[in-house]
């Protein structure tokens, strides 16, 4: 323990096979760090047991055995601070200000008393240590409790694999500890890892690239394929591109790689456009390949991906130029059948929620009770808030937060102490078990911090409470009117500061509610009850009268703002089917075109099937000339080449040669002719009603170029050895 040379510690390896390790540095380093501290741990035990020594001589010991009957004090404690009583220690927790990790149903007990012994100074006996006896047995006890520490000390530093970290002040990382997850305890990495470099890496991603499109690139077109999706012992049907992409893992390592950058391209069109991301899926493996190709020729990665950006602003810039707005309802719904896969039926009922509740309006979509599928139109609101924490999620493959009838707490208040919510949460938890379910929380204020939040968050884990926190709406002197629009739509009550009144004293008829409320990370959508439909109407004549009273430019548009939320409604669509995989698969289609439909609605429609890129793609040939460096000269090329790439999949799927089709397309002098493959005619796509929204096209283009380039400059690649990936999964069924 104490040595240091090479010499014993190959001896200490063959006494102990499993060596010594403390998760932070490598075996070797973690063994003589050890044997550096043995000093640094015996002068340490020395002075502690110098100090209890002195301790020892220099104070009285006191006496109660002569006591026969002590007197005792009340001390009065209250529901939030108590003493808990552990095998091994004793803490004074206060539940009021840093420790949440209590199920709120603890913290409902009132005011409780304590018994502590307490003596009167007359009754003490003061004895001085005078008997050597009485002298070593308290040294033997100090120098026994100082050696068990550090035994204790030297045990979690030897435990190979593991590192504690000292601070655990932190209440959400004491509680995230009882759920397994803690940071304090952290298990080292100690597997294998290979490295892969420059050619062998780009082509081993490029086969994981290619195997994802090829998947995904089989559902383009109106003329496009299915596939079967396995799912938790479950079959399902699926024709959108990202729900494809999302489920594909590959067994090779670095061809595991290559398919994360396509899911991530997949992922992000999804994000900012809701569609398009079987389009950028093919497209950006149409790039990569060709960009592959010429930096095995020897192009520069970097001039290349400067080439890529100069043409990634031309292309946008030519999107934007021709994209015109959406002419009415026929174009609604030709969007909409499109992204639904030139289904007629959804593109018709999205046409008509578009028409019912307007283009500022709200679609939701729902499983419904029956084969059939219809639209209902409720009240509600739609705000530009989301959760303030992931711990709320609920839907982790939405990422969103869904509760149906939940409780509604709206206050201008920023909550940070815990006490601020106890009395609340106590009586939900009692209206909870009266109706026999658990009711849901959502508290939308100012900011929830600290101790209140860090206790929402651990009821929500421990399945105590399920609730979410939600930032208010607006800023400054806009918050307040907001907050009431909302607390009249959920039929509650304001819980205005400005009133006098407080969270703490909040009562459960002061909130509000909803038939549903679905939260997600950048926006909420409120379902509200048919009840309040007339408090709604009374709230938009009031707004309208203050419009009518105003001369302010912003007042004005502010307050139809706040109209068109209260007055637009929301349209929910109802999907039914005869089979679980059929309304998966119908669900997604709607959803589909429901995003494409309002993305046409904000930025306009392109000719669709391709044609925008095959018209646009000439034009980079004058970008391509003014640029005097060779690689972005290639750069610019290699993105010339690949935009055709979407009309050429389109026209294969529909069993016609695609680059036929290309060349006849591109011959075409009318931006908006191009080929429609459900007709297998060339004609003007606009006309005809093969649309696609201007954003999502934008979107693909611009996220396709994103990866390219990432792609292009990546040089090597870390991939876990595969024995020690199996070892490491049996390690992690066995050490649990």
């Amino acid at each position: 323990f104490f040595s240091e040379s090479p010499e014993r510690m190959s001896e200490l390896r063959s006494l102990h096979p499993e060596p010594l390790g403390c998760g932070t540095c490598s075996n070797d380093r973690a063994e003589t760090g050890l044997s550096r501290s043995g000093p640094a741990l015996f002068v340490a035990a020395v002075v502690m047991a110098g100090i209890a020594l002195t301790t020892l001589a220099m104070s009285p010991v006191t006496s109660f055995n002569h006591i026969q009957t002590p007197s005792t004090s009340v001390v009065p404690t209250t529901g939030t601070r108590h003493i808990e009583r552990a095998p091994s220690q004793r803490r004074i927790r206060d539940a009021g200000a840093r420790d949440p990790i209590v199920q709120v149903s603890s913290l409902a007990s009132t005011a409780s008393s304590h018994r502590v012994p307490t003596m009167e100074l007359e009754q003490r006996e003061l004895l001085f240590a005078e008997s050597p006896k009485q002298i070593g047995l308290w040294l033997l006890g100090s120098l026994a409790s100082v050696t068990f520490g550090l035994w204790v000390l030297f045990q979690r530093k030897a435990k190979p694999g593991y590192t504690s970290l000292d601070s655990a002040s932190d209440p959400v990382w004491s509680m995230m500890s009882e759920h397994g997850d803690s940071p304090f305890v952290q298990k080292a990495d100690a597997q294998k890892r290979e490295i892969t470099f420059d050619a062998e890496a780009r082509a081993g991603m490029l086969r994981g690239i290619n195997t994802v499109a090829d998947a995904v690139g089989l559902t383009m077109g109106p003329r496009g394929r299915n596939v079967v999706l396995e799912l938790d012992d479950d079959v399902y049907i699926i024709n959108d591109g990202v729900s494809i992409a999302r489920h594909i893992s590959l067994t090779d390592p670095m061809e595991n790689a290559g398919a994360q950058l396509i899911k991530e391209v997949a992922g992000r069109t999804n994000d900012s456009a809701g569609d398009g991301t079987t389009t950028a899926s093919v497209l950006a493996r149409a790039m990569i390949k060709r960009g592959l190709r010429a930096v095995a020729t020897g192009h520069n990665a970097m001039s290349l991906k400067k080439g890529i950006e100069k043409a990634k602003d031309y292309v946008v810039a030519e999107l934007k130029k021709n994209a015109i707005p959406i002419r009415g309802t026929e174009d609604v719904k030709h969007i909409a059948a499109i992204s639904a896969g030139n289904d007629d039926e959804i593109g018709s009922m999205i046409a008509e929620a578009v028409d019912l509740v307007g283009g500022d309006g709200v679609l939701t979509i729902e499983d419904s009770s029956s084969t059939q599928t219809w639209i209902d139109i409720r009240e509600g609101m739609e705000i530009d808030r989301g959760y303030i924490a992931q711990e709320f999620i609920t839907n982790t493959d939405k990422s969103t937060v869904e509760f149906e009838n939940p409780l509604i707490l709206i206050t201008d208040e920023k909550i940070e102490q815990m006490a601020s919510l106890v009395p609340l949460l106590e009586q939900i938890l009692a209206e909870s078990e009266r109706v026999g379910r658990k009711i849901p929380l959502v508290v939308v204020a100012p900011d929830v911090t600290k101790d209140a939040l860090a206790l929402l968050i651990v009821n929500k884990l421990k399945g105590v409470l399920p609730s979410v926190a939600i930032r208010a709406p607006g800023f400054g002197d806009r918050m307040a009117p907001l907050l009431q629009d909302l607390a009249i739509v959920c039929d509650g009550e304001y819980i205005a500061q400005d009133l006098g009144l407080s969270v703490a004293k909040t009562q459960l008829d002061q909130l509000g509610s909803c038939r549903k409320i679905i939260v997600r990370a950048t926006d909420l959508t409120i379902i509200a009850d048919q009840g309040n439909k007339e408090d709604i109407e009374w709230r938009v004549d009031q707004l309208k009268q203050e419009l009518a009273g105003t001369d302010s430019v912003y007042d004005t548009l502010r307050i139809s703002e706040r109209i068109a939320k209260l007055a637009g409604g929301i349209a929910i669509i109802n999907v039914g089917a005869n089979t679980e995989a059929e309304l998966e698969d119908r669900k997604l289609r709607v959803e589909d075109a429901k995003n494409a439909t309002f993305a046409a609605i904000a930025d306009g429609i392109l000719p669709g099937g391709g044609t925008a890129f095959v018209k646009i793609a000439p034009g980079l040939q004058e970008i391509r000339d003014s640029i005097e460096d060779e690689d972005e000269r290639m750069g610019v090329d290699l993105v010339m080449q690949a935009m055709p790439e979407p009309c050429r999949m389109i026209a294969r799927n529909a069993g016609v040669e695609g680059e036929v089709v290309v060349e006849r397309v591109r011959e075409m002098t009318k931006f908006s002719e191009g080929y429609n493959a459900m007709t297998e005619q060339y004609e003007d796509l606009i006309v005809s009603g093969v649309i696609d929204p201007a954003k999502v096209t934008q979107n693909v283009f611009m996220n396709a170029c994103s990866i390219t380039s990432i792609m292009l400059t990546t040089q090597a690649i870390v991939t876990v050895v595969e024995n020690d990936r199996e070892a490491a999964k049996s390690s992690e069924l066995v050490n649990f």
